[in-house]
């Protein structure tokens, strides 16, 4: 399971190694930062519900960001296997 000291890595290696250096538009950075913020309420807050509006918003998002990271991966070959 990661850690939290983990997840603040990787979100602050998206932020500076992808976002301000062009590899990623910041529309991706948007996206990822309310992924980032609902993912860390649903680990600390009490309860979290989701109805099916929010995931219909949150669902192409999600799908959008994960394959823009793919292609910009695979462009500059930080790709594992």
């Amino acid at each position: 399971m990661p850690t939290a000291a983990g997840i603040n890595i990787v979100f602050g290696s998206m932020g500076f190694g992808f976002i301000q250096t062009g590899l990623l538009e910041r529309e991706y950075g948007r996206i990822y930062q309310q992924l980032y913020d609902n993912r860390q309420a649903g680990d600390y807050e009490d309860f979290i519900y989701y109805d099916q509006i929010t995931y219909d918003e949150l669902m192409p998002q999600a799908e959008r960001f994960i394959q823009r990271v793919r292609i910009c991966c695979n462009c500059c070959g930080c790709r594992n296997g």
